[in-house]
């Protein structure tokens, strides 16, 4: 079902973001990302009218799913969760991946600031939004990027205050295009040191991607848009 061999790219770029993350770190470190327990937290991606999904649930070891061009990949791994959402299918079909609670129901996360290092409730925190897009807003039907109830651009870098230790805050990211529009959108979420105004360094999705299959992965990558690309 994982779609190593069609988009080994997609894959890499997770599997560089948890190797990064085994790396020792800053204090920040004992303040992790719990997704809910009670539920299927994860990312699906939709082909059709009727809801034809595939699913990646959220956990340590990066994971991907595709349903035709549709594809979806996730890892979680305590300071930080990343995920790639791509649309590029050539049907003609409608497109939608986005975050879900459950393998067939796309919602926002419900994600919880816990401390592993006896960090009372209540101490404040910082949170890193690193998240970007190859493609025009305009060109997508619709593209969500939502934490804490505030709405972000696509492309963002945002260190995000005002969370505490204990706290509960919803994340959604979602993207939805008609068919034959390709579209990536990649977001890592992480924490940063614990009230520290310094955001620490903590590469996006899109350079782990780099990090992780260099030039040749980049060559490929570009090679799929331009065959996937509409006709003028």
């Amino acid at each position: 079902m994982f779609a190593l061999r069609r988009s080994p790219w997609l894959l890499a770029a997770l599997l560089g973001i948890a190797s990064i993350s085994i790396v020792p770190g800053p204090a920040c470190a004992n303040i992790i990302l719990a997704l809910g327990a009670d539920l299927q937290p994860g990312v699906i991606a939709c082909l059709g009218v009727n809801g034809n999904c595939v699913y990646v649930p959220a956990t340590t070891n990066p994971a991907m799913a595709f349903n035709g061009g549709v594809e979806a990949a996730m890892a979680q791994n305590g300071t930080f969760i990343a995920f790639a959402l791509t649309l590029q299918d050539t049907s003609g079909q409608s497109q939608y991946a986005s975050t879900a609670i459950t393998p067939t129901f796309a919602s926002r996360l419900a994600i919880a600031i816990l401390g592993t290092a006896g960090e009372p409730v209540g101490t404040p925190v910082l949170l890193r939004l690193n998240s970007g897009t190859d493609v025009d807003p305009g060109v997508a039907q619709e593209i969500t990027n939502e934490l804490g109830g505030s709405e972000f651009a696509p492309n963002s870098d945002q260190t995000i205050g005002g969370f505490h230790v204990g706290d509960t805050f919803g994340y959604w990211a979602s993207i939805g295009a008609p068919g034959n529009a390709p579209i990536v959108f990649q977001v890592t979420l992480s924490v940063q040191a614990a009230g520290d105004p310094t955001p620490l360094p903590t590469p996006g999705t899109l350079a782990l991607l780099v990090g992780a299959v260099g030039v040749l992965g980049a060559f490929s990558l570009c090679r799929r848009w331009h065959t996937y690309r509409p006709a003028a």
